[in-house]
């Protein structure tokens, strides 16, 4: 997909470059080319200057860590954009603050949840409920962060969302972690695992491995 993308640019076929990297651009980012991808992105917008490649060059700034320019990119994605486009930019600029460790987090995430909701996009508002609880678990409230995963996780399921399901329950397993419950946390990160493994969440797989360990130590397994 990356190399089709690459071809169709060089013969000047934007409108093909677009539809695929409305198709693929996540994957392509999740399997770790988003910086490839960025050069792509900007030869697009000079053509179009369509919402949902602006929210693709945020997705690619996110997965690279620029916080700041994620932030800006998604708020610029989110105007004059379909309502659904504007409601998952408002979830990324929500994300991009929290890593910014910035106090507007948690209002821009609780807003594009209800947006999400009301718009039947279960998938996005799963991760949004992720979110939330990881807001709440940095500010201290685990009581928050465990009902805002939970209601994540069992959206989750409803939907045959797996990767959501097992996301949530890895938020769910660093609560009780932090609750000094490491053998709750150790059940809760075996479960996160197998549900990602189903997903192939490489990356996130890898994540629950490092709190897994963390966690196997505590109860001296």
């Amino acid at each position: 997909a990356f190399a089709a993308c690459q071809h169709f640019l060089a013969a000047h076929r934007v409108d093909d470059t677009q539809d695929l990297l409305e198709t693929r651009g996540q994957e392509l980012i999740q399997a770790g080319h988003a910086e490839a991808l960025a050069p792509l992105i900007e030869d697009i917008l000079r053509a179009h200057r369509d919402p949902r490649i602006r929210l693709l060059r945020a997705h690619a700034l996110f997965a690279q860590g620029l916080w700041a320019e994620a932030a800006e990119a998604y708020e610029k994605a989110a105007e004059k954009a379909d309502p659904l486009t504007a409601a998952e930019a408002l979830l990324g600029q929500g994300k991009s603050e929290h890593h910014r460790e910035s106090r507007l987090a948690l209002g821009m995430l609780i807003e594009a949840r209800n947006r999400l909701e009301s718009l039947g996009a279960l998938r996005l508002l799963v991760e949004a409920q992720y979110w939330i609880g990881g807001v709440h678990q940095s500010a201290g409230r685990l009581t928050e962060a465990r009902e805002a995963l939970e209601k994540g996780r069992a959206v989750a399921f409803d939907v045959g969302d797996r990767h959501g399901e097992g996301v949530c329950a890895y938020g769910i397993g660093k609560i009780l972690s932090l609750a000094g419950d490491f053998t709750g946390a150790v059940e809760q990160m075996f479960d996160a695992l197998r549900l990602l493994e189903r997903a192939g969440s490489r990356l996130d797989i890898a994540k629950v491995c490092a709190g897994l360990g963390g966690n196997l130590l505590e109860v001296r397994r």
